[in-house]
């Protein structure tokens, strides 16, 4: 078992996208904001129910009643735990804008 990362209220969380936007200073803001822990709780939780069907980000945005981009951090850093891992037959399904996206589940699945 390992143990859960925890973040003291001193201490600024890690921004899993910085080296997409190379430390902006508004990106690490948003970074901070929120309660990033619940959130990856909610969405991992949601990650489980489905199974072994899985769930795209698009997928999960919509039972959480989220944008995307609010919660697909959260599966960047679900993915960096190695609580959630890509489908094991590489599925893919459209999301509402009909793109084709990554379907993911639980690694408790297994």
């Amino acid at each position: 078992m390992t143990q859960p990362e925890l973040h003291l209220s001193n201490e600024p969380r890690p921004d899993v996208c910085a080296p997409r936007h190379g430390g902006d200073r508004e990106s690490f803001q948003a970074s901070q904001a929120g309660d990033k822990d619940k959130d990856q709780k909610t969405v991992l939780r949601v990650i489980m129910e489905a199974k072994w069907n899985g769930l795209t980000i698009d997928e999960a945005a919509v039972l959480l009643n989220r944008d995307p981009n609010c919660i697909s951090g959260r599966f960047s850093e679900l993915v960096r735990k190695r609580k959630i891992m890509r489908h094991p037959d590489n599925l893919k399904r459209l999301t509402r804008r009909g793109c084709q996206a990554k379907v993911w589940i639980a690694d408790a699945i297994f």
